[in-house]
């Protein structure tokens, strides 16, 4: 409608909506195959179009696939026509079909305008590995030969930056305990004197193109479908 931000994006189509006031509206819905045990990295760009910058009037949204809510719900940024992507990792099991849903959890009647674009599921490779750490307080004679895992001695606490010798497209550091982030490819570790850890990385590359039919909605409206009620009523000339 007329209160909702020119915004563009790849020079391309997309698709935009004025949010409704009930949970678990679905905003965009399709079903593709997909292979049985596998991980797959479901995502998509969004933007606020709204006018409104306010915090509750913001859209948010929450993924869901084969009927059951997938990750936290998240809120995306107050600046129009700046588009995030937004993601989630999906471990498929015994399914063959995955029915994507883009679910718009805002509840408030005022704002909640966005637009989505480059919805798309990819299948992952993912490798592992594991680094282990210890710091100890020092000792007057101490020799180790360190192949891979590292020994600190230090009385006080100790960081240690974690890396990759290759790039991911997702990262999934375990534990979570004293690491900056566990999504990152070089988080920071910090650790107490006389303590140790192991930690485990699992590292996932894209393999496949993008499984979802028209995600960038170039073919416009196919291949999805939607709560929201289509109307062309007082669109601004885009």
């Amino acid at each position: 409608h007329s209160l909702m931000e020119p915004c563009t994006h790849n020079n391309g189509m997309f698709f935009m909506a004025n949010g409704d006031s009930i949970a678990n509206t679905i905003a965009y819905q399709t079903t593709i195959t997909i292979q049985p045990n596998t991980y797959y990295a479901v995502s998509f760009e969004t933007t606020n179009i709204s006018m409104s910058t306010v915090a509750d009037e913001l859209p948010s949204f929450q993924f869901s696939i084969n009927n059951n809510q997938l990750g936290n719900i998240f809120t995306i940024p107050d600046t129009q026509c700046q588009w995030n992507t937004f993601y989630q990792i999906w471990f498929s099991g015994n399914n063959t079909t995955a029915t994507i849903k883009i679910l718009n959890q805002n509840t408030h009647n005022g704002g909640n305008d966005f637009a989505i674009d480059n919805v798309s599921m990819k299948k992952l490779c993912v490798a592992y590995d594991t680094i282990n750490i210890s710091v100890f307080s020092p000792t007057t004679c101490q020799i180790h030969i360190i192949p891979n895992d590292t020994i600190i001695y230090s009385n006080s606490s100790v960081q240690v930056q974690l890396n990759t010798d290759i790039p991911a497209d997702y990262y999934a550091w375990k534990p979570n305990s004293n690491i900056t982030d566990t999504t990152l490819r070089n988080p920071v570790v910090t650790l107490a004197p006389n303590s140790s850890n192991q930690y485990t990385l699992q590292a996932m590359y894209e393999e496949d193109s993008n499984l979802v039919p028209n995600g960038d909605f170039e073919q416009g409206n196919t291949g999805f479908t939607t709560d929201l009620l289509y109307s062309t009523l007082n669109c601004p000339p885009y």
